[in-house]
């Protein structure tokens, strides 16, 4: 419990506090790399343009609580979001006519196993 409460803390306290890739690890967050790949193009949405999909499956440890992952675009600077399923993207490129444009900035993708401790 005091782990979720100092990360909310470090989440929550904008830019005065920031988390560095190495506290976020010794919390327990891991690295996390993908080895699947798959190309999307829905002919339905016009809106989006077809994309490779770069991601991977986490192993949780309670498969009824989520994950949190943390992409670091440098040592302080990180995006969390919580992952209901094992399915975690690290990385999207758009195809456009002449090039593939990634999603996301060079980052380091971080994992973390949320703990049921009540």
């Amino acid at each position: 419990m005091k782990h979720i409460i100092l990360l909310l803390l470090l989440i929550g306290c904008g830019e005065n506090n920031k988390a560095e890739i190495k506290d976020l690890k010794r919390l327990g967050y891991k690295e996390f790399y993908c080895n699947k790949i798959e190309y999307k193009d829905y002919k339905s949405d016009i809106t989006e343009d077809p994309y490779y999909k770069i991601y991977g499956f986490a192993e949780k440890d309670n498969p009824d609580i989520g994950l949190l992952s943390a992409r670091c675009f440098d040592e302080s600077s990180c995006e969390y979001e919580m992952i209901e399923s094992t399915h975690v993207i690290c990385q999207k490129f758009f195809i456009t006519s002449d090039d593939l444009i990634p999603y996301w900035d060079e980052h380091t993708l971080l994992i973390y196993n949320l703990k049921n401790k009540m």
